[in-house]
């Protein structure tokens, strides 16, 4: 895609009302030329960015310690608020996980850890400074419905104190 068909669709998505958004390819970004392209456009448009960097991490715990330096300097960019840090894991890597979460927090106070999952939430609960589900109600699929995301975040409530983020997605 072009840099004026990106351009393009995060203007869109900001005179349409929206203010955050999670791009599951920004570790794609492998120059500053694009990061600076990239996140100063969300800026540009009002567009905050939990960035998907670190969640190949939890394959490669030895290299955890990487974390700290990139996340710095991808903190220094004003539209990205958090990290992204897994998608379904099974819960054997949540000790993993925490480690990421950590080694994030440590390097980027005020900066969201997010993680995403579908199973029960409470083992999953030192992670992510926030939780979330996706399961994609919006749909025409037979079954798809709000009511998982529903239950799901009855289970996520009843683990306090936790926050947690669902956000219907097609």
């Amino acid at each position: 895609m072009s840099r004026e068909e990106i351009e393009g669709h995060l203007r869109k998505i900001g005179e349409a009302g929206f203010n955050f958004l999670i791009d599951y390819s920004t570790y794609r970004l492998t120059t500053k030329e694009e990061r600076d392209f990239f996140y100063g456009t969300c800026a540009k448009y009002g567009i905050r960015v939990m960035a998907d960097n670190f969640a190949g991490y939890q394959q490669t715990p030895d290299k955890i310690p990487e974390i700290a330096a990139k996340a710095k300097e991808l903190a220094q960019y004003s539209a990205v608020i958090g990290w992204y840090t897994m998608d379904e894991a099974s819960e054997d890597k949540v000790p993993v996980l925490d480690r990421i979460r950590r080694t994030l927090n440590a390097a980027t106070p005020g900066h969201v850890v997010l993680t995403c999952n579908i199973m029960e939430p409470a083992p999953y609960l030192p992670t992510a400074d926030v939780q979330g589900g996706d399961i994609y109600p919006i749909d025409a699929g037979e079954g798809r419905c709000l009511r998982g995301g529903e239950s799901y975040m009855r289970k996520a409530g009843a683990c306090r104190p936790a926050a947690g983020w669902h956000a219907p997605q097609w």
